[in-house]
């Protein structure tokens, strides 16, 4: 027997660095779990209303998405539509009845895309740490929990500005991005965090970090291509105003089925060695994990692969030889509004 279930416009219930190298370890520590908190910053994406004026009573027997006033986001295929409800089957065979009135935006979903059209994602706008260029809905909010360690919440102030902070035992930052959507598969985003930390990584009684950087997304937040470039800067009483080095990143996702995904990110990081800016890189970091995703909450769990690169040799984190060992990763995103 079918489970029936009604909606009335609510929430959908369901070696070591030695000291020719200007970027120390206790800096790359500092550099990466500032970059943790930084890039996790951003959410799912904006939400858009229907692209053709096509009635909703036309759209029956087709994949469709609608989403209510009260913040309810369905999918699924269109059953019936009546003067007072709309009928939904969902992908996994459950039928929903939710409110006519109740309905603010509704869009159909590509056919060729078969189960996965019906992917929704609470942390589509983020790959593993950095942000895709995206942009947030005004007014969403959300907070993400990775590792158990590092604590952010987002929110988009308007389609174009978008607010986070974040807490971490290493320290605390804060953050704002602007968001240029050029076309429909392609924005850029650009903005700047500063954090400090209390714990003493850099030996200085204070010290922080400045991080602008610029990132572009080819695709959509579901399915796209991410290149993103950032320049990291000191502080500290101890040693004032420093570079501490340069950030690229190449990164990735793509859908599986209706309810999981691949995410990949990659980053390459320069510094000086021998007080010079040397071609090849210090650090390279290579992400990896499976995402299982949700309109409300989103987990990712895989692995991170850290490698120091000197011209000798490429090792594990540490150099001289260190083996090569991946970090694992788990985090969990959860979508309020």
């Amino acid at each position: 027997m079918e489970n029936i279930r009604i909606e009335r416009g609510g929430n959908k219930t369901m070696g070591t660095v030695g000291n020719t190298q200007k970027l120390t370890r206790g800096n790359i520590w500092f550099l990466i779990f500032s970059a943790l908190l930084i890039f996790p910053m951003f959410g799912p994406p904006v939400w858009a209303e229907s692209s053709s004026p096509i009635a909703l009573e036309e759209l029956l027997g087709r994949p469709v998405r609608l989403e209510t006033s009260g913040g309810g986001n369905f999918q699924g295929t269109l059953l019936s539509v009546t003067e007072d409800r709309v009928e939904l089957i969902e992908s996994d065979g459950q039928i929903i009845q939710i409110s006519r009135e109740a309905i603010e935006k509704y869009q159909e979903l590509e056919t060729s895309k078969r189960n996965k059209a019906f992917f929704q994602d609470s942390a589509s706008n983020r790959l593993i740490f950095m942000p895709t260029a995206f942009a947030m809905e005004q007014g969403e909010f959300h907070v993400c929990d990775q590792e158990g360690l590092v604590i952010t919440s987002s929110y988009g102030l308007s389609k174009n500005i978008s607010l986070w902070g974040g807490i971490s035992p290493l320290g605390a930052v804060l953050s704002g991005r602007f968001i240029l959507s050029i076309t429909e598969s392609f924005a850029v985003t650009s903005g700047s965090f500063a954090g400090i930390e209390w714990v003493g990584v850099t030996g200085a009684p204070v010290s922080g970090m400045l991080m602008p950087y610029l990132i572009s997304s080819w695709g959509e937040p579901n399915s796209n291509f991410t290149a993103g470039a950032a320049v990291a800067f000191s502080f500290s009483t101890a040693s004032g105003f420093d570079t501490l080095g340069f950030l690229t990143a190449l990164a990735g996702k793509i859908v599986l089925t209706a309810t999981t995904a691949l995410v990949t990110e990659n980053w390459i990081i320069w510094a000086e060695r021998d007080n010079q800016w040397d071609p090849i890189p210090g650090y390279a970091f290579f992400g990896l994990v499976f995402r299982i995703a949700g309109s409300r909450f989103s987990w990712d769990i895989g692995a991170i692969l850290p490698m120091e690169i000197s011209r000798e040799e490429i090792s594990g984190l540490g150099g001289g030889g260190e083996p090569f060992i991946p970090l694992p990763w788990i985090s969990v995103t959860y979508r309020i509004r």
